[in-house]
């Protein structure tokens, strides 16, 4: 479907407006490509921008499947009828500048409606760098960006998963334009699986416009090969309007600007938690009396428990308008998880598809310990809904991110679901020994492992295995819980794909880098936490000294992060206290003004 109220690209480009012999397109709105092989005066010219050696090229270590950014482009890059500052590496042969899902050419084509959208694709095959080769960028933060493929090859249905190698390069330029250069191009795209799946093209933020050129290796005429290049012209006018209303998120404030991932609610604390919705204009015209309406419902689609709405007066092309509704109090609602609805409407939107945005609520016990999960307990381990799945190849992993949002947040035990292999494979032949982890959250994704053992899986069965640390961890920012998968027979993986999901499932190929689940919009992992919140009412502040941290809890306890020399005075001087240890119950104490001397630093504390 096309949202086009006209749409008649003027093209003022070449010499003396020379028509090009070869051209793909217009797209709707105005795009145009050209090849090498053209004869006119618009046919782009092969050359090849090395900048391998540069000292400001940024290398990327990308696994299969991967999406990494964002990145500074350097300068306003004009596309379709707004401009980008930011991109995305996708794995799979191009950029794209929004984040979410990487692109995959299986089952995908260009232009399509379907996520991701915002993209650039130069050569839309089943790479995987983690075979070979090399991804870069460089930028000359002026008006120039090349993102380099330097050898890479596909994956294939094969014993080592790897086949042959791609060369190519896309560059973006100040003035709208997209070149790709192509370099030595050894191997196909049936993937060793007889399904020829490759794209090659541009898509808007609305997935159409967009351009198709070259689509499962058609025209064979457009077939990349070393010393071709094509280019992308952007029209230097075009008559293309639509008019296009966004649910953009829910909550982002309160998610550490995830968008729209899932949020915990500690029930009996939140008694007026204030919704932050916002609501973008992705067209090209100015918005006028925009409606935003949030509901949140009980599960998924049971009955409303809270509901409000804004009329936005404007909203410019390009904007996002954030607005606060009424408080909600969280305390009396019913022990379960809810969804949140975003739902915009406008009369003159076109564009229907991304008018609603959904958000999953749990809820959780501030004052005692608690679990965390994302999953739905009853379908999934009582009823035995999970599904199950394992990469095809050994090294690869599983993760899941908790942001309980009150810290401190202590971390008692975890509990993973998955299932061994089956004892009707031969080469089953016993428990597959697997390293599960905790692990903490950097740049909002996996980073270094807090905690890990190697837990043996047993054949034939799902269990549940539990991870204890031999003492509480303590976090104060979100964390992640899973595995690496060590055999390419498993273990397999449980989820559950019932709605809502929390958008908070993670993948990766080689156990190193880490990119949002493929699936992650109707997955998630039946992975469990075990904790409390240890955030205090009366002082939230964490204190550093000159070797460790310490922080007092909800219930009067100082906790360090290892033992140290700790002296409690009273307010008149008096030292009531003082040890080599690694907590301090202050509950013995009369309330009042005390100060707590650790190392060579003195902290006052008000005992309530």
């Amino acid at each position: 479907m096309l949202w086009i109220l006209s749409a008649v690209p003027l093209h003022k480009v070449g010499v003396n407006n020379i028509t090009p012999k070869d051209i793909v397109g217009p797209d709707p709105y105005g795009y145009i490509a050209i090849t090498s092989d053209d004869t006119s005066s618009m046919r782009p010219t092969w050359q090849w921008v090395d900048k391998s050696s540069d000292p400001s090229t940024v290398y990327l270590t990308m696994a299969d499947d991967d999406i990494q950014g964002p990145f500074n482009i350097g300068f306003s890059f004009p596309y379709y009828w707004y401009s980008v500052s930011e991109f995305y590496v996708h794995s799979n042969g191009g950029i794209g500048f929004r984040s979410g899902n990487f692109w995959t050419p299986h089952g995908n084509f260009i232009p399509n409606t379907a996520l991701p959208n915002d993209i650039v694709i130069g050569l839309g095959a089943d790479l995987n760098p983690e075979c070979g080769g090399r991804i870069y960028y460089w930028t000359n933060n002026v008006d120039s960006l090349v993102i380099t493929f330097d050898s890479v090859p596909t994956w294939w249905n094969n014993s080592s998963g790897c086949f042959g190698a791609h060369t190519f390069q896309i560059i973006i330029t100040a003035d709208g334009n997209i070149t790709f250069n192509y370099g030595p191009q050894n191997g196909g795209y049936d993937y060793g699986i007889g399904s020829s799946d490759v794209s090659i093209g541009i898509e808007s933020v609305l997935g159409n416009p967009g351009l198709s050129i070259w689509e499962d290796e058609a025209p064979a005429t457009r077939t990349p090969r070393d010393s071709f290049a094509i280019k992308i012209y952007r029209p230097d006018s075009t008559t293309f309007r639509v008019s296009d209303a966004a649910a953009h998120s829910i909550f982002t404030n309160e998610t550490q600007n995830v968008l729209n991932s899932g949020i915990f609610i500690a029930y009996n604390r939140e008694t007026a938690f204030i919704p932050e919705i916002r609501v973008e204009n992705v067209g090209t015209d100015t918005l006028y009396n925009t409606w935003a309406k949030l509901y949140i419902r009980r599960k998924y689609n049971l009955s409303v428990v809270y509901r409000d709405s804004v009329l936005i007066p404007t909203i410019a092309p390009s904007e996002i308008a954030i607005y606060t509704l009424s408080p909600i109090d969280f305390s009396g609602f019913v022990r379960d998880y809810y969804t949140a609805y975003l739902m915009v409407q406008n009369s003159a939107d076109a564009n229907t598809f991304n008018n609603t945005k959904t958000v999953e609520i749990r809820l959780y016990h501030w004052t005692n310990h608690d679990t965390l999960y994302w999953f739905d307990w009853n379908s999934s381990l009582v009823l035995g809904n999970l599904v199950f799945t394992r990469w095809l190849g050994a090294g690869g992993g599983w993760a899941q991110r908790f942001d309980p949002r009150h810290y401190p947040f202590q971390i008692d035990s975890v509990w993973l679901v998955v299932a061994g292999c089956s004892s009707m494979n031969p080469a089953c032949t016993g428990p597959i020994n697997t390293p599960m982890f905790i692990a903490s959250d950097t740049n909002g994704t996996v980073g270094t492992w807090l905690y890990a053992d190697t837990l043996p899986v047993s054949r034939d069965t799902a269990n549940i295995y539990t991870l204890i640390p031999p003492t509480p961890i303590i976090v104060n920012k979100p964390f992640f819980v899973g595995y690496i998968q060590p055999d390419s027979l498993g273990p397999s993986v449980g989820i559950d794909t019932s709605k809502p999901s929390s958008r908070q499932t993670f993948e990766s190929t080689n156990s190193i880098t880490w990119a949002p689940y493929r699936d992650n919009e109707t997955s998630d992992f039946a992975f469990v936490v075990w904790g409390e919140s240890l955030e205090s009412t009366g002082i939230s502040e964490n204190y550093t000294y000159d070797e460790g941290t310490f922080l007092l809890s909800k219930d009067g306890r100082i906790l360090l992060s290892k033992p140290q020399r700790i002296s409690v005075y009273t307010i008149s001087g008096r030292k009531i206290y003082d040890a080599l240890v690694d907590v301090v119950d202050m509950r013995k104490y009369p309330r009042g003004v005390y100060f707590i001397k650790v190392g060579n630093r003195f902290i006052r504390i008000i005992r309530r």
